[in-house]
């Protein structure tokens, strides 16, 4: 009776252990609108949007997820208003960055033109078990925020600088203006909020904020840290604790 009571347990571990890795699967569904628009948008009369549908799960779940990944919700976008008045967006996709480990990942990126051309991507990490998008203060512990914070900001602070002097080997012009432009910027808790996940770290997304005409100049706002870097900020029990055992 022993055995077998101890066989059934392996057995569950077992398939708790692999139900947990499973993925879910994610596939694009694809639908043209067509905007009824005047002559002087004749060539906005269309537009693309790319939609991740969710399946593996139960419905109830399968649908919570999309609705943490819809474009609605992440770029506080409104069909509606798309296809009557706003006539910005060109193409509307998705790319899945990372799904297992009980973690689904996704870039969303939104391509329109207004004055200019512009593409806008928002990174998602949904907790597959709950449905839920993640927040920072699920997987980092609340009394290590300001720390972590800290440690980005330096990082931030040293990739401006590489810039700058990049810059001004070019153009000592140039340099004096991204000086200044980059004057105020600091990693703030706020930036916390725009992450991706994957199997060797953490990876933050800085948005400078500079206008379209010195996009050129504009340094790279990600930064990488990985579960070594980490180790001291993760929440126990959160998500991605059991990268940093």
């Amino acid at each position: 009776m022993k055995i077998k009571t101890s066989l059934v347990f392996i057995f569950l571990a077992s398939f708790a252990s692999i139900a947990f890795t499973q993925t879910l699967k994610i596939t694009p569904k694809k639908t043209v609108y067509r905007r009824a628009v005047k002559k002087d948008f004749s060539h906005k009369k269309t537009f693309t949007i790319i939609y991740p549908k969710v399946s593996g799960s139960s419905a109830v779940l399968n649908k919570k997820i999309e609705n943490a990944i819809s474009y609605e919700r992440n770029f506080d976008f409104n069909l509606k208003e798309e296809l009557t008045e706003t006539y910005w967006l060109e193409n509307a996709d998705f790319k899945t960055e990372y799904n297992r480990n009980g973690i689904l990942g996704v870039a969303l990126t939104f391509d329109g033109s207004g004055a200019y051309p512009s593409t806008y991507t928002k990174h998602v990490v949904v907790d597959t078990k709950t449905g839920l998008q993640v927040k920072p203060e699920d997987i980092f512990a609340s009394d290590k925020i300001a720390a972590l914070v800290n440690l980005l900001d330096e990082k931030l602070q040293d990739k401006m600088k590489s810039a700058i002097a990049e810059v001004k080997k070019g153009s000592a012009e140039d340099g004096a203006a991204l000086t200044e432009m980059l004057a105020d910027k600091k990693f703030t808790a706020e930036n916390l909020n725009h992450f991706s996940v994957n199997d060797q770290g953490v990876t933050f997304y800085y948005d400078y904020g500079f206008p379209h005409i010195a996009l050129a100049l504009e340094p790279d706002g990600e930064i990488l840290l990985s579960y070594t870097d980490l180790k001291l900020f993760v929440k126990r029990g959160g998500l991605l604790a059991k990268f940093v055992r």
